[in-house]
């Protein structure tokens, strides 16, 4: 369990049993957007199951899912990220009838409908698109150095254009690093010619948004996923490679840069969605979601990726871990759904956040996934299929899991963009501690997270030199349960649910 605590002086000291912990007099960094730090994600997978425009506007135009969204947003600077797998194997057919037959190689119309209704539902809640756009096997020519032709790409950004929507960024495919894995050995795409197709993104953006009244899309790439414990990065130095190659793209065509933002994904466990699961060293648990080596693993990517575009990438240049979860393939029941999960999320957003390499941290942590749409005319499937999307913070049927209480409740309106170093001398490995600016609070206001992830043992804290504190205790009945306590209260009602009164600050504060 944690216990989060504000803390209103400038820094702050105490000592945990005999040991000490220690707050940064001044902030070490700043995570970007106005509290849009966390964002998230929608997979492309779900135009599939909306499969009418009846359909289609039923579902992002329901008043609840309307509502649950815009609360989750706050009014932050929140992206929500179109991708997935299915990104790759898309035809955007804005035809008015969506009766244009696929060309060769695409498998997956989305039609004007679902694109309209997206963006609505983007400007009605406050969200702003980061779209990935196929780069898959259907846009390259194959006598052509495999080369990515923008054409279909280019109607999209022309019908973003003509509807006003809300697009922050275009990204070029998704994971493009598993292309040989997911489509083929035939499909693989160098690091070279990702680089080159990057050029192309960047001259169609420009071109396409020459003097449009709509603020032009900034370019991010490349998208490149990192896995445990099989494949990690599958080709070594894959991200910083296409990095590379991309900044010398951009010097000798007299750029600044081409990439505006550096993603990648990142998922620590396999869930029992995943191919060969079974023998996976690293298959998700509850009580191996929260182990300190989990929660780790992430730590050695987010440095490389950090000092890759530090390296290669000009200073205004973001850093977003542009997909995540806790456990990939749709996340894991009774995981990915509970306690276990939501420990795992918190501790994960916050470090993340504090992390940097030689000179550059991370500007967002894109959530997968927001909502998940139910299949049209039929029952919902059940937790254990694929398609209920586990780790969605809203179900199909608009059952707000637990991570939605963590971010709309927790996390959003405490954590500030301000980070703090937090030191704890010889602290045991089960104990995680970090430090925010307090959302909304005064320039001496702090809240400090700890996480205890040993269910065996209590942290106790005494706060030392705190003017005044007040403590907030998230727990569970058990690490699969749904349902999250705040000071003993279960946090239910996700319309209106609000945080109990905290507990009375004293001079300590304990981690149960």
């Amino acid at each position: 369990a944690l216990a989060t605590t504000a803390l209103t002086a400038a820094a702050a000291s105490a000592s945990l049993d005999s040991l000490e912990l220690s707050v940064s007099a001044a902030p070490v960094r700043r995570t970007a957007h106005n509290g849009g730090y966390s964002s998230f994600a929608f997979d492309v997978v779900n135009f599939q199951r909306l499969d009418t425009d009846a359909h289609t506007v039923a579902f992002f135009e329901n008043a609840t899912r309307v509502a649950l969204v815009a609360r989750l947003v706050g009014g932050a600077d929140t992206v929500l990220r179109v991708g997935g797998t299915t990104a790759d194997r898309v035809y955007y057919d804005l035809s008015s009838d969506g009766g244009v037959a696929l060309p060769p190689e695409y498998t997956v119309r989305v039609r004007r409908q679902h694109v309209l209704s997206l963006c609505k539902f983007a400007a009605a809640t406050g969200l702003r698109l980061a779209w990935a756009l196929n780069g898959g096997p259907g846009p390259r020519h194959a006598q052509r150095d495999y080369a990515w032709a923008p054409y279909n790409s280019i109607e999209l950004m022309r019908f973003f254009q003509a509807t006003a929507c809300p697009v922050d960024a275009l990204e070029l495919s998704n994971e493009p690093n598993l292309y040989f894995i997911v489509f083929g050995p035939d499909a693989y795409v160098s690091t070279a010619r990702l680089a080159e197709d990057v050029y192309t993104l960047r001259r169609a953006i420009d071109a396409t948004y020459a003097g449009a009244a709509v603020r032009k899309p900034r370019l991010a790439a490349p998208d490149v996923a990192y896995q445990y414990p099989f494949i990690y990065e599958v080709v070594p130095r894959y991200c910083e490679d296409v990095l590379r190659h991309a900044a010398a793209i951009a010097a000798h065509r007299n750029y600044t840069s081409l990439v505006d933002v550096v993603t990648w994904h990142y998922y620590p466990l396999q869930s029992d969605h995943c191919p060969a699961w079974w023998i996976d060293p690293d298959f998700a648990t509850p009580t191996r979601m929260i182990e300190p080596r989990t929660l780790d693993l992430i730590t050695p990517a987010l440095r490389a990726v950090a000092d890759a575009a530090a390296r290669d990438m000009p200073p205004r240049t973001e850093v977003w871990v542009g997909e995540g979860a806790s456990a990939s393939c749709g996340g894991q029941l009774n995981v990915s759904d509970a306690f276990a999960g939501s420990l795992w999320y918190l501790d994960t957003l916050a470090l993340v956040a504090r992390s940097r390499g030689a000179s550059r941290g991370h500007a967002r942590y894109v959530r997968q996934e927001l909502m998940i749409a139910p299949p049209a005319g039929a029952p919902a499937p059940p937790p254990s299929d694929f398609a209920s999307g586990v780790y969605a913070l809203l179900s199909g049927e608009l059952v707000a899991r637990p991570d939605f209480f963590v971010h709309t409740l927790v996390w959003r309106p405490l954590f500030g963009d301000d980070v703090y170093d937090v030191s704890v001398t010889g602290a045991p490995p089960w104990l995680r501690a970090y430090a925010h600016g307090t959302r909304g609070g005064n320039a001496t206001a702090v809240t400090l997270l700890l996480i205890n992830v040993d269910a065996t043992r209590a942290a106790h804290v005494t706060l030392t030199n705190a003017a005044s504190h007040a403590e907030y205790h998230v727990s569970a009945r058990a690490l699969t349960s749904p349902t999250l306590l705040v000071n003993d209260v279960p946090l239910q009602h996700a319309h209106n649910a609000t945080l109990p009164p905290p507990r009375a600050g004293g001079g300590g504060a304990a981690a149960p």
